[in-house]
């Protein structure tokens, strides 16, 4: 019978050589032994990786093919090791070893979805050395320790011998055989359910769709979305509606109001019926930053009125005047974006906002027009530095900007009747298992190692994983994903 190969990576300083020679017989064992269709290749850095002329630990990530890491095993004792010469993008600091950073690489796997499981392992046997820097590297290890207790996020084993610790992996490799063929064996019922199944070219083909690019993540907002949405549509029918993105200026904010459009809102036009036009106005209108409150509210009158209407030339600058042009005589539903830079909020912005919301649009009656407004404020933050050596800076930042959060939200009330609003959850940068979600959901290159080739390809970094990317770089790249698969499908066709 052809097994499948999986890739076990020990990490480990060097006071634990007995038990590095115990993965081995380990594996060894099971095997010669297992039933499950499995062989357990062991990658040891003094087994795969050959002499060469660099750092040491990006020599050993390169010569063990580190990121294709299937499960993870981590060994300490009294060593924590030395530093590997690398920083630490998450935190800004080196290393204080390559076992730590073989750990923080291991994690940005398992947290992209790409490793099957992550083992850490400590032995408590007495340490007999007395030298100041012998007791620094236990003190390390016991530190490292403490953290993980006091953060609760992941479970270890112990064990005083090396018998023990032979005995608690052999369950705990049978453990992870046993679960990855749970897994195996699902995903192989549900393609041959899928084979079995009569062809449904709606629920089968792949989405290639001019928009499926801008479909990746932001769940938590999309259902945001949806909720209020629908309830609004009952509870106050015809009134504006109102929506604050957040989010640094990476993030994509038209992309989430433009998936908005094509989805939610066009899927309403085109259920009613007695709106024959299923045309959606969508305008971008730019937010006046500048002058006093009168002036801006004038400027914005005048920004909105000539952005749907350049040859304008009433002196009624009313909302239901604005309702009542003729671009709106056909079209059932306008979106309308403005974009507020957080290095901008100062009171003269706060109180036209409030000024906007809660006056001007309130004085429109939807008895005035059959229109319905959907008005997104796009709150952009300047990207955060990539590194953080400066701390006070940065939490300085961070603070300020969950101020102006907190200071726009409270114009945005979900409760309000007359212009109802909402104000969704910041917008994230996009992790490797979002991208590999979003070619599974849309059947884009179903062979799942194509799919994860491809978003390795993504995220990689300096021949690194990124944990995450901005939203405008994931879809860029998917972009060209969809591009290359339409192109790889009309040549088969």
């Amino acid at each position: 019978m052809t097994k499948e190969h999986y890739r076990l990576f020990v990490a480990s300083p060097g006071d634990v050589a007995a038990e590095r020679d115990a993965v081995e017989e380990v594996v060894k064992n099971f095997n010669l032994h297992n039933d499950k269709g499995m062989h357990i290749d062991v990658i040891r850095w003094e087994d795969h990786a050959t002499p060469n002329w660099g750092r040491a630990q990006k020599v050993i990530f390169d010569n063990t093919n580190f990121e294709n890491t299937d499960v993870f095993v981590g060994i300490f004792w009294s060593r924590m090791g030395t530093a590997s010469g690398a920083i630490n993008p998450k935190t800004g600091e080196e290393y204080i070893s390559g076992t730590m950073e073989e750990i923080q690489k291991a994690l940005d796997l398992l947290d992209a979805g790409t490793l099957a499981r992550f083992m850490l392992y400590f032995c408590t046997r007495p340490i007999s050395e007395t030298k100041s820097a012998a007791l620094k590297q236990a003190l390390q290890v016991a530190e490292f320790r403490e953290e993980l207790d006091k953060n609760k996020n992941l479970l270890y084993r112990t064990f005083d011998t090396t018998d023990k610790f032979k005995l608690a992996l052999s369950q705990d490799i049978e453990t992870v055989a046993r679960d990855i063929k749970e897994i195996r064996d699902h995903a192989e019922t549900n393609q041959r359910q899928h084979s079995e199944t009569p062809a449904n070219p709606e629920a089968t083909e792949s989405n290639l769709g001019p928009y499926v690019a801008k479909l990746c993540n932001r769940d938590l907002q999309n259902y945001d979305f949806h909720s209020f949405f629908v309830k609004k549509r009952e509870e106050c029918p015809g009134r504006p509606q109102f929506f604050l993105v957040s989010g640094e200026e990476n993030q994509a904010h038209k992309s989430l109001v433009e998936r908005f459009k094509v989805t939610h809102l066009k899927n309403h036009v085109d259920s009613n019926p007695q709106w024959y036009s299923g045309v959606i106005i969508h305008k971008d209108v730019s937010w006046p930053e500048e002058g006093s409150f009168a002036e801006r509210c004038g400027m914005l009158k005048l920004k909105l009125f000539h952005k749907f209407a350049p040859a304008y030339n009433s002196t009624d600058f009313t909302a239901t005047a604005f309702s009542k042009l003729p671009c709106f005589s056909h079209n059932p539903l306008v979106v309308i974006e403005h974009d507020l830079s957080s290095s901008c909020c100062d009171i003269d912005n706060h109180k036209l906002l409030n000024w906007y919301v809660k006056e001007y649009w309130t004085a429109l009656s939807s008895e005035d027009t059959t229109t319905r407004f959907f008005i997104f404020l796009n709150l952009i933050y300047e990207n955060e530095p990539k590194v953080n050596w400066w701390k006070k800076t940065l939490k300085k930042s961070l603070a300020s900007r969950e101020v102006i959060f907190t200071q726009l939200k409270d114009h945005f009330n979900p409760s309000d009747s007359t212009c109802p609003g909402i104000a969704f959850r910041e917008l994230r940068s996009v992790k490797l298992r979002d991208v590999k979600k979003w070619l599974g959901d849309h059947k884009i290159f179903g062979n799942p190692l194509k799919q994860n080739a491809l978003c390795l390809a993504i995220f990689r970094v300096d021949n690194q994983i990124a944990s995450e990317k901005p939203m405008l770089e994931i879809e860029a790249k998917l972009e060209e994903i969809v591009a290359e698969y339409t192109r790889m499908r009309e040549g088969i066709l």
